[in-house]
């Protein structure tokens, strides 16, 4: 089946976000409960992120970022300090890229729609910043591009 592949690199890349979360809350050595009163997310479901059963909004994956002193895309996997510094918020950047990406590849935003099974309208609002994205939108998109999460997370190379 064709989107087997798509599946399991979205997978993939949701267990590692849960891995570098969990070894994050272990390097600082940082309990649930702890985390959950630094973020203002709850206990449930950060258990729940880090067993990548979980689909958290980017604004949620930020707050876990930012408890770290960490950027999603470092989350993800990126080195640290290896992204351009940016004072965008995460939705932002990634409206930015989908654009810049959607642009690149002369694709209509029902071509990307199609690709990542969206709605246009959707990928529209995405790409405006006017609707949020979560874990699971962001993925779909990365697989849609045929590109790393990172890179739908940091600004292009200059």
């Amino acid at each position: 089946m064709s989107g087997e592949p798509e599946e399991s690199a979205r997978s993939d890349a949701a267990q590692r976000l849960a891995e570098n979360i969990r070894r994050a809350r272990e390097q600082f050595d940082v309990s649930l409960h702890a985390l959950s009163a630094k973020t203002e997310v709850d206990r449930k479901s950060l258990r729940s992120i880090e067993a990548a059963d979980f689909n958290p909004s980017l604004k949620t994956l930020e707050r876990i970022a930012d408890a770290f002193d960490m950027t999603i895309a470092e989350l993800f996997g990126a080195s640290r300090g290896s992204a351009r510094p940016s004072l965008l918020d995460a939705p932002t950047l990634v409206a930015l890229n989908v654009k810049r990406l959607r642009r690149t590849r002369d694709w209509s935003a029902a071509d990307l729609a199609e690709r990542t099974l969206m709605k246009a309208a959707y990928v529209s609002l995405l790409e405006t910043g006017k609707r949020g994205c979560t874990l699971r939108t962001l993925l779909r998109l990365a697989a849609g591009f045929q590109v790393d999460v990172v890179q739908l997370l940091t600004h292009p190379a200059a």
